[in-house]
């Protein structure tokens, strides 16, 4: 019973986990983004109001990217989370290259790509997005992989 409420909480704690993380990486897509148009001058700052126009559409836009992330990035991040629970995985670097791997494979399979300028500067922002989520993702969740199972493994092998 004791094993149940604790794969009960590591699947809340997954679920949150992976909130976050999809939360941080629209974050960062947002932050680079923005940064990218004020540094390459096609917002100067001239025009308040059309920017903030620009601004509130971005957040509207910004939240039908964060569902449409959350529920395209569903099914691989179930999968990898499986992997690492199993294995017990709790390595930082393996999260951040699966977060980038994530990204990367969503990017790839959800536009089509025009030119390839774009192409190398999207890959590039997304890719640095699946490596934040990766990071936010083990900080809440992947330090822990495997814990709900280690304390009976033990308490069988004491038994024995």
């Amino acid at each position: 019973m004791m094993l149940f409420f604790r794969i009960l909480s590591r699947s809340f704690m997954l679920g949150v986990a992976y909130f976050m993380a999809v939360l941080s990486g629209i974050a960062m897509l947002a932050f680079s983004i923005f940064s990218w148009r004020l540094q390459f001058g096609e917002m100067d700052g001239s025009q308040p109001i059309e920017e903030l126009v620009i601004l509130i559409f971005a957040s509207w836009f910004g939240l039908i990217a964060f569902f449409t992330i959350f529920f395209h990035a569903f099914t691989p991040v179930v999968l990898l989370s499986l992997i690492c629970e199993a294995f017990s995985i709790r390595s930082l670097l393996a999260y951040i290259l699966f977060g980038g791997l994530t990204g990367l494979f969503l990017y790839f399979s959800s536009f089509e790509l025009i030119e390839e300028g774009a192409l190398q500067r999207d890959g590039l922002l997304v890719l640095a997005a699946g490596f934040v989520s990766g990071f936010f993702f083990w900080l809440i969740a992947g330090r822990k992989a495997g814990s709900w199972r280690g304390s009976s493994i033990k308490r069988q092998i004491d038994e024995s």
